[in-house]
């Protein structure tokens, strides 16, 4: 894993345009960590966040690098993003009803959604929230979002990172 500047500008870009966030307020230069792509001449695969105040190292996956170029995020970096309030626009809120489902890693159909974010759109990861706006799950929208609050429609959000897998906690 390296830490470098160039990556760091990448991953910057690609959440700025994604998000609408830039990452410049809350993540450092030198506590990026990327992990390169063997097959791919260095090609960025994983970004992950050191934490400089642990002395034993601790680092935390933030966001992996699909093959179509978009960010797969992780319940810690949707938590760190949600500090920025632009990122809120990029989540979906769920019923009171489906919180423990969705909590526990089943996918958000159509029908089950209170509130959609103006940025949620198919293929973009979201961050999904209970009806307080805590956390609760991060996946990717299949969906356009005028379908979100049609019942029987099928899967709006296919969680790929929830609360309740083992070893997230979705806090900093």
């Amino acid at each position: 894993m390296i830490v470098d500047e160039w990556y760091w500008k990448g991953l910057r870009d690609k959440v700025l345009y994604s998000y609408g966030v830039d990452i410049s307020d809350f993540i450092p230069k030198n506590g990026l960590l990327v992990e390169r792509s063997l097959k791919t001449k260095g090609r960025a695969k994983r970004f992950f966040l050191k934490d400089l105040d642990d002395a034993r190292g601790g680092v935390k996956l933030l966001a992996t690098i699909r093959d179509n170029g978009s960010l797969a995020i992780t319940m810690d970096f949707a938590a760190l993003l949600m500090l920025h309030e632009a990122f809120l626009e990029s989540a979906v809120w769920v019923d009171a009803e489906s919180v423990e489902y969705v909590a526990a890693g089943r996918s958000v159909f159509t029908g089950h959604v209170d509130r959609v974010g103006s940025n949620v759109r198919p293929g973009l990861d979201v961050a999904v929230l209970s009806p307080d706006g805590r956390l609760i799950g991060v996946g990717r929208c299949l969906l356009p979002s005028n379908l979100a609050y049609k019942r029987g429609v099928g899967v709006f959000i296919k969680m790929r990172d929830h609360l309740h897998r083992k070893g997230s906690n979705g806090s900093f």
